[in-house]
């Protein structure tokens, strides 16, 4: 049995895992990554979660490489990490954890972008199939996205192609965390969400139904309030449903994609704006591409980004 390594490194979790070369998973374990304690610390911790699958696959399975996907910008030729900015903590910027593990493991290793591997995974694995040009939208705490081009990952000349989320949608809008003025994904992620229903309760002295006014007020406690009828909820979602809309439009003019797969913890809630996006894509998009890209929901789940690490490994290592 032909077997790969595969790590999907988070700014909060990573998961480990030994899968087939059918990205069929045999195992997985978890751990926090824990940034801050710096990426040599995290490293070794990475190393003793890939050793325990060794020791524990079965008999017969020959690991032939390691695919990792990362929640950053990678130089996918050296998988060097550049300024990762859900990695906050010493000696991140411009690590490779390529060559840590390959000195580790003695065995190739090939590391990239973990929205690139999703839409990777999804496009052989999930959502997909039978697409030959594809987008994948991951919509979470931020937006990402990778990128299906003629049935290949499209990474652009420095390998960083895919940065949706940092388009601009408003010229006059807020500065994000990334330094850009009003992108995508200020505009319309699970953080911009859950900003929108902060300012309105701080502004009215509203409260959402039926989860209480706190500070910690989440895009979950949003959508749970929309179901059950609360009109400040309801009216949040409509306005990033619009601007989710806007982005989805830009897409479909410059990709001319036959499918749009949605994933991220957003996705879950996707009947509550997938309509309106639907709606509005048809009545302004351009009458040639008019009602050609399908909008899906992704199916992998949480184990996308993992699964995309190893159809990494596996496509460019052996």
């Amino acid at each position: 049995m032909i077997s790969v390594l595969a790590a999907d490194v988070g700014g909060t979790r990573t998961r480990t895992g030994l899968l087939k070369d059918n990205g069929d998973i045999v195992s997985q374990a978890a751990f926090s990554t824990l940034p801050e304690e710096g990426s040599y610390s995290f490293a070794k911790r990475l190393t003793k979660s890939l050793q325990l699958h060794i020791n524990s696959a079965p008999l017969g399975a020959e690991i032939r490489g390691i695919g990792v996907s990362v929640a950053s910008p990678v130089v996918m030729d050296t998988g060097q990490l550049i300024d990762p900015p859900n990695l906050i903590g010493p000696n991140w910027n411009g690590f490779s954890i390529s060559d840590y593990l390959k000195r580790h493991f003695e065995m190739p290793v090939a590391t990239g972008n973990d929205a690139n591997l999703a839409a990777l995974a999804e496009h052989r694995m999930g959502a997909g199939i039978g697409s030959q040009n594809m987008v994948f939208l991951t919509l979470s705490t931020g937006i990402g996205s990778g990128i299906i081009i003629n049935n290949q990952l499209y990474t652009g000349a420095n390998g960083f192609a895919g940065e949706i989320g940092h388009m601009t949608l408003d010229f006059q809008g807020e500065i994000g965390s990334c330094g850009n003025i009003g992108c995508f994904e200020t505009m319309a992620s699970g953080t911009a969400i859950a900003n929108k229903a902060k300012e309105i309760t701080k502004c009215t002295n509203l409260e959402l139904r039926p989860s209480p006014l706190h500070k910690n007020i989440g895009a979950l406690d949003v959508f749970e309030s929309a179901k059950s009828g609360d009109s400040t909820s309801t009216k949040i979602l409509a306005e990033v449903s619009q601007i989710l809309a806007a982005g989805v439009l830009n897409i479909i003019h410059i990709f001319d994609p036959e499918r749009i797969v949605i994933g991220g913890g957003l996705s879950n809630n996707l009947d509550l704006f997938l309509p309106q996006v639907e709606q509005y894509t048809n009545n302004h998009a351009m009458a040639h591409v008019a009602g050609q890209t399908r909008i899906v929901k992704a199916q992998l789940g949480d184990e996308v980004s993992l699964i995309g690490a190893s159809i990494l490994a596996t496509t460019t290592l052996f």
